[in-house]
């Protein structure tokens, strides 16, 4: 009869007993602890080479930026209404990366399918999904391509997408006097409604921001002070001053969103000095600053100056037509 320590009794009593053994003898018990115990090694074992195996398909539980792109823009995601809970593809983890239900059955889905006939182990896929390192990292770079991804489709359409549902499109208030804080603001509450990390929206932003800030940021401007920049006079008359109106407007841009810029930066600063993505503009020192402003409203009043100047050529211009037309009817001819 083998004799156990009070360690190894209490482990197997306390693990495997059940009332239904209380009349069986100890040798028979014995047997069953062992054969529990042995079955929970191999079962573990598997676990832990299952933890490999699914570590190793990251790379298609979590698509590139192309793939992600393609989906984001996909004439499926136009539809602000598709959205789908019971379907495990890659078209739809964009709309889940939160929902561990939904991931479990979806990475059991993918990792099957690159080994076909093997069966994972439920606990294996749970435990990667709920406390895997790989897994939480990897959803982390995955979610900032899903925004990447998003961003200039919030900037270019006007209809929401499904990653939108009901929320407008942020380009519908493209007339907006601070159009780029808007923008940006929009991004991370759409986005954090899907259940993205804000971090993570964050640091898509600005490791992205050749995608979106500029361009916001222009139109935040042209919003402000040239509105009308669209409107093409053909009048031969005014060409040189739109001319010169034109060549204003672009020195005035290029200092202001310098300004912006580095407005945005006391803004954001943590994020951006974390990432190490500040433009030169953000660092400007104190007396830079100050020279910048004293740029900024000397093109400020010169478009005053301009504007006004405009008018007074468009007074002109009337009154010489009115001229005209009386000297012509005068000869007997209306224009």
């Amino acid at each position: 009869m083998e004799l156990l320590g009070l360690a190894d009794l209490h482990k197997y009593y306390s693990k495997y007993y059940h009332e239904s053994m209380k009349d069986l003898p100890w040798e028979e018990k014995l047997k069953y602890f062992k054969k529990r115990e042995a079955m929970e090694k191999t079962k573990e074992l598997k676990a832990s080479q299952e933890q490999g195996m699914l570590c190793a398909k990251l790379y298609k539980i979590f698509p590139d930026q192309a793939a992600v792109n393609q989906v984001v823009w996909s004439l499926n995601y136009q539809n602000a209404k598709q959205k789908t809970h019971d379907v495990y593809t890659e078209e739809y983890l964009p709309q889940h990366t939160r929902n561990d239900a939904w991931l479990k059955k979806y990475v059991k889905a993918v990792a099957e399918t690159h080994n076909p006939g093997y069966k994972f182990l439920p606990e294996s896929i749970n435990y990667f999904v709920k406390d895997g390192i790989g897994f939480k990292v990897m959803r982390n770079d995955y979610e900032q391509r899903v925004v990447a991804a998003q961003i200039p489709y919030m900037l270019k359409n006007p209809v929401s997408n499904v990653l939108m549902g009901d929320e407008p499109s942020p380009y519908l208030h493209k007339g907006d006097f601070n159009y780029d804080k808007f923008f940006r603001s929009e991004v991370v509450r759409i986005m954090s409604g899907l259940g993205i990390d804000k971090r993570n929206i964050e640091y898509s932003l600005e490791q992205n921001a050749d995608l979106w800030r500029k361009q916001t940021m222009e139109i935040a401007f042209e919003n402000q002070y040239y509105p009308l920049m669209n409107v093409i006079n053909d009048r031969k008359e005014f060409k040189p001053w739109w001319n010169r109106f034109a060549k204003l407007k672009q020195a005035h841009q290029t200092a202001w969103i310098k300004r912006r810029e580095y407005e945005y930066y006391q803004d954001h600063k943590t994020i951006i000095d974390k990432l190490d993505v500040a433009t030169k503009a953000m660092k400007m020192k104190p007396n830079e600053l100050k020279i910048l402003e004293q740029k900024i409203k000397f093109y400020e009043k010169m478009r005053a100056m301009m504007l006004g100047k405009k008018k007074m050529l468009q007074i002109d211009n009337t009154h010489g037509l009115k001229n005209n037309q009386t000297q012509n009817q005068d000869q007997g001819h209306t224009i």
